[in-house]
Order: structure tokens, then sequence, then C-alpha cells
């Protein structure tokens, strides 16, 4: 009989290469899960800032209240009102595209860059949309260029059997994680439905070194890439995973447990 496949866990990223979130229910919305990648750290010179360039931000945890983001590094800890007016309006460049952004305030720019050590600013996104790479119907926040990324259980248990330390999932920061189907299926994929909603996917993803990052050490090894560029490279990127673009939905939620339905195949 074959296995239904189906959502084991549910991830939201709220700023940009912080720690994540683990969700029993997701809001989607037109930019990604409510919420994800809203915020993102940016340098002196306004450019964005990730765990490629300072691999400890994995060390920052966050919380979410219906009011507030909770942002937690060590026993520090800050909190960032989800509604808060602030006009502090300025351009930040990511992959050099210049994207508009609200500076949050001095005191909470001023606690990050203690931290660090580096002068940074934590911004949000304004209500301008921001286009999809190859995809102008559709945008984001501040992710590197797509809405959602999935990732199949199955597809990362054959990575671990190759490695002889296994990795967690939060090494791939996906949105959506399910179990069941063979290695790679979502690598056919053109279609899905996930309960109600239904999703198109617009590319494989090309693995950077942020998946070589330690979440809970801020260090960097060789794996899993090397591993990985043995089997998964193509045209010079390793993929791993595949993103997705929201088609439509009823209730604009899902959940674990959800059932994933492959509407059309490659």
């Amino acid at each position: 009989m074959k296995k239904m496949l189906q959502v084991s866990e549910l991830f939201v990223y709220p700023v940009k290469s912080l720690g994540g979130i683990r969700l029993q229910t997701a809001t989607l919305t037109s930019t990604g899960f409510k919420y994800d990648r809203l915020w993102m750290l940016v340098d002196a010179d306004n450019k964005f800032i990730t765990q490629r360039q300072i691999p400890q931000l994995a060390l920052f945890n966050i919380s979410m209240s219906d009011e507030k983001i909770t942002i937690q590094f060590g026993n520090q800890a800050i909190d960032i009102l989800k509604n808060e007016n602030n006009n502090d309006i300025m351009h930040c460049d990511i992959w050099g595209e210049q994207v508009q952004a609200i500076r949050e305030d001095a005191a909470v720019n001023h606690w990050f860059s203690d931290i660090l050590n580096t002068k940074v600013s934590l911004v949000r996104k304004t209500g301008i949309e921001r286009p999809v790479n190859n995809h102008p119907d559709w945008s984001v926040n501040f992710p590197d260029a797509h809405q959602y990324l999935i990732l199949g259980e199955n597809s990362l248990h054959h990575l671990n059997e190759k490695l002889s330390k296994k990795l967690p999932v939060n090494r791939f920061r996906p949105n959506i994680v399910f179990t069941g189907g063979q290695v790679h299926i979502e690598d056919d994929w053109q279609e899905i439905q996930i309960g109600d909603s239904r999703f198109a996917i617009t590319k494989a993803c090309g693995r950077c070194k942020i998946t070589t990052n330690d979440q809970a050490t801020g260090i960097m090894s060789a794996e899993p890439l090397k591993t990985l560029a043995t089997y998964r490279q193509v045209d010079n990127k390793v993929l791993f995973g595949q993103y997705l673009k929201l088609l439509s939905s009823k209730n604009y939620e899902i959940r674990i447990g959800d059932l994933v339905s492959v509407i059309k195949e490659k």
C-alpha cells in the first residue's frame, strides 16, 4: 500500500537567518508564512546580513505572541512589537536588489550591535511589494527569493545515511517538511495541494554554506555540502528541497498532519 504524504513539521523564521519557530498551524499569505522573514539585519552599508557572514546569528532564538516577537541571545532578550509605528524609511540591499524597509528603533539596533560587536540595524518590510524572481505576479518579504521551501523527511534520511554525524532538519531551514514518498520525490512535482491549499513549484533550492553551520553552536564545517555534492550537484549547484509559490487557498492555513497531494508532475 502506498504511504500517504503528510505534513510533519512547519517552521517560520521571523528574522532572516536567525532561529526559527516550530508551528502546529501556519497562516499562509501572498508572501509566505505570516511573519516569515518580515525582519532582517543589515550592516553599516545597509546590506543584508546572514549566517554566511556571521554564523553566530543561528544562536538568536525567537518566540512570538499576539503582540510581539521576543529575541533571545543567551540570557539577554529584547521585544519587538509587531505593529509598532516607525517612520524611519530606508533602502537596503539584498543580492544587489534595492528593497524599501523600516529601521527599528535605536535601542533594538544597539542591542544587536553590542552582542555582535559590529554596527547593525534590524529592519522590517514595508507594505511595498517585492516581486519573486521570474514570477512577477508573486511577492516575498526578505527571503533570498521565494515564498515557501518544502523538504521531504526521506530526502534528509537518505543524506544522513551517508554522513558520520546525522543532521537535524534545521540545517536546511525549510518552511514545510513532509513524510512519505520516495527519496527526493519533491523533485518530480510541478503542482501540489496541502490541505485545501494549492502550490506551484518554482525551482529547486540551490544550497549555500549556511547548511554547514551547526544551528546549536554557530560552528561551521564541511558537511553536508561535501557529501551532497557527490550526488545532488547540477550545473555547479547543490540542490536539496523545492521552492513553492501559493496559488490558492480556502482558509489560508496548513497544519501538522495535512495531506500532501500531487496535482501535476514535471
